[in-house]
């Protein structure tokens, strides 16, 4: 699963420094989950695995959508720093929303499954389709449906 993950990766990026930039990022982000884990004092269980590899792969599509956008500003003839920098400040806002949205959304971000009224767990709702929609239907095309 990970050589189809740095594949696509490597095809969407066409460079292997792009490729290693992107995936040198994505360590960083267990920085704040062990961190979050022990002053909670939670247990690395399913669920929180879960989560990390949802969190990884954000973490991952951030990084593309940023590459994508900084090469955009740079193709216009703009410095290497202040594409960064533009393209850092212009994309912030979608990609936290899109974040945000995506855990608000996300059954691992649950602390426990909901009971109905007759103790029989709810049947899905639109957000756990939306979550098997996002991962199945259009897992190639995040990047390019963000709103700019």
């Amino acid at each position: 699963m990970l050589f189809i993950t740095v594949t696509l990766l490597m095809m969407q990026l066409q460079s292997f420094s792009l490729l290693f930039l992107v995936l040198s990022v994505v360590p960083l982000g267990l920085i704040g989950v062990v961190a979050a884990l022990l002053l909670f004092r939670q247990p690395l269980g399913f669920v929180a695995i879960l989560g990390i590899l949802s969190l990884l792969g954000m973490i991952a599509r951030n990084g593309v959508i940023l590459i994508d956008q900084i090469q955009a500003v740079r193709a216009e003839g703009v410095a290497v720093w202040n594409a960064v920098i533009e393209a850092a400040t212009s994309r912030f806002r979608p990609i936290m929303l899109g974040d945000i949205d995506g855990a608000r959304h996300d059954p691992a971000s649950r602390s426990r499954p909901t009971t109905g009224a007759n103790g029989m767990h709810d049947p899905p709702k639109r957000s756990d389709l939306s979550l098997l929609h996002r991962l199945l239907v259009r897992p190639g095309r995040s990047h390019q449906m963000e709103p700019t």
